[in-house]
């Protein structure tokens, strides 16, 4: 698409809604970010930003507007974006700078003026700049205001909407970048100061925000990045005090309760730090109070769960200051987390110890591991073993592993196996589709003649198979399908419905049988006019 015909491409109703608001002056400032990229705002039911890549024969390469629109490529906001940049290379004769060029032109005075307008006009901004560049910057304190102050100003009845959450965020992001420039200056204590306390005021925005967009959620995964990088970088560069200094800083914030979602991640990147015999006593403590409160939960899932992710952690740091024997003893001790059972299933599946494989599986739960256990029978050759599974694996409604079992039986064998697993299948409706693509595959069409007889509107998916050796019998059932939804229809859309069916027993019947149909509905249904006026349609 090129900025010279653009018009060509774009549906016909959302250009002129575009073109609406070009010639209605609702397009803003056009910034070059980079060469070819510009970003223009557009003054609609809201601001909308719209970022377009082109090349240097005025080809759009990419376009994309931050409004919610998504029934086509190409939104009104776009249209109107293309309209101003082909005015502003029709004006110009040559792209518009880019903005740091154009403010590195500007005088000092000039540019503090243009600061000190946009801090006047728009809410936050003057308070990041402060935050930015007065002395305060980067204190806890301050940057704990500046996130709660940031966020307040889109609580809307102590609610952010989805809309809003990454306006309200803004001050979390500013902190961030402080949060790189203090790692980069080897500031590391500091840095995880800030980190742990972005995360403590964004998770508590978790309750009160709704966080569709993901903001929230990446906030948070970025802060603890920045934890995980600390611990990473105190290991080699940071003295025995700093050290210890970070280490007790994560095991605090580990410790609160507004930060319990991600006590695992935390005591995660302690274990980098656990090089000292203090520290990993002081780290054992830890596991020892976490063990012992998830043994105390009433409810056996949760104490499933919290037990099981102590021992992950403990496992994790026992990867950290033993030896793998050490490991392994401790994840076989502990073999009913789910975890450890399948990662030793899976090292003893990579050196072909296939006894020690079925030692390994549970006297329960079979189906959880049906995957590896066939591994083990195909290494020991055992094919009654191999021929149960894969049928189990099948019934469970894994049909890729249909041919493999069929190729494990003689030609003469197979069809009694087959048709015993299909009536076993045919009794599941939740691997419906399993059983059907297995009798097509089989060619079995009497099975699926009364697989449709069973579901009448599945007649138009199968058709076209029972055509040659049942189609009398596959066209009465797809009348009756049809008479039948024509029966529940009530409205327009369900009318539409019917219609769609009605076009597809033409194409797949002949005229002559969809007009007598036709001619049946409309007698059947003569007081319906909307239904009448979809049938007319169909004609």
């Amino acid at each position: 698409m090129n900025l010279i015909n653009f018009e060509q491409q774009v549906d016909a109703k959302i250009l002129r809604r575009g073109q609406d608001y070009f010639n209605g002056g609702q397009v803003g400032p056009i910034s070059n970010l980079e060469d070819g990229e510009y970003e223009i705002t557009i003054y609609g039911s809201e601001l909308y930003e719209v970022l377009v890549t082109m090349d240097s024969n005025a080809n759009i390469l990419y376009s994309a507007c931050t409004c919610p629109y998504d029934y086509g490529d190409i939104c009104k906001h776009e249209v109107a974006a293309f309209y101003a940049l082909r005015e502003l290379y029709g004006e110009k004769k040559k792209p518009v700078k880019m903005l740091k060029q154009l403010l590195e032109e500007q005088s000092k005075e000039k540019l503090i003026a243009c600061l000190l307008d946009l801090s006047r006009d728009i809410e936050g901004v003057s308070e990041r700049l402060m935050f930015k560049f007065s002395e305060q910057d980067g204190s806890i304190e301050s940057s704990r205001n500046l996130i709660r102050n940031s966020v307040e100003r889109f609580a809307i009845g102590g609610f952010v909407s989805w809309k809003y959450v990454d306006d309200a965020l803004q001050g979390a992001y500013t902190v961030l970048e402080t949060i790189r420039e203090q790692i980069e200056a080897s500031k590391l204590p500091f840095a995880l100061q800030l980190a742990l306390m972005v995360l403590e005021e964004v998770a508590d925005m978790i309750g009160y925000a709704d966080d569709s967009s993901g903001d929230i959620s990446n906030v948070m995964m970025n802060a603890l990045g920045n934890v995980e990088e600390v611990c990473e970088l105190a290991v080699d560069f940071s003295s025995e005090e700093e050290k210890m200094t970070i280490f007790q800083f994560i095991r605090k914030a580990a410790e609160k309760q507004s930060l319990a979602d991600w006590e695992e991640d935390l005591l995660y990147a302690m274990i980098l730090l656990c090089d000292t015999v203090e520290r990993k006593n002081t780290f054992k403590e830890i596991l020892n109070r976490l063990e012992h409160s998830a043994a105390e939960h009433q409810d056996d899932w949760r104490r499933k769960y919290e037990l099981q992710s102590a021992q992950n952690i403990r496992k994790a740091f026992l990867e950290k200051t033993e030896d793998k024997q050490t490991v392994e003893a401790y994840m076989l001790q502990n073999i009913a987390n789910d975890r450890f059972r399948e990662e030793l299933l899976k090292q003893a599946a990579a050196v072909k110890d296939y006894n020690k494989l079925l030692s390994l599986l549970p006297r329960d739960s079979r189906k959880q591991w049906l995957e590896l256990e066939l591994i083990a029978y195909e290494g020991l050759g055992d094919v009654g073993k191999q021929r149960q599974i894969l049928r189990e694996l099948i019934v469970e409604g894994k049909q890729d592993y249909y041919d493999k079992l069929k190729a494990l039986y003689p030609h003469e064998e197979w069809s009694a196996v087959r048709d015993e697993m299909l009536d076993e299948l045919a009794a599941q409706s939740s691997i419906y589709s399993i059983y059907a693509d297995i009798i097509i595959k089989e060619k079995l069409w009497q099975r699926l003649l009364v697989l449709c007889e069973q579901s009448r509107t599945d007649i138009e998916r199968y058709y076209s198979y029972l055509a040659d050796d049942y189609a009398e019998e596959a066209k009465g059932i797809y009348k009756k399908a049809i008479l039948m939804e024509a029966a529940q229809a009530s409205n327009r859309s369900h009318y539409k419905a019917v219609c769609r069916l009605l076009k597809s027993f033409k194409r797949d019947c002949g005229k002559t049988e969809a007009y007598e149909l036709i001619e049946q509905l409309a007698i059947t249904y003569k007081k319906r006019p909307a239904f009448l006026d979809e049938l007319g349609k169909v004609k």
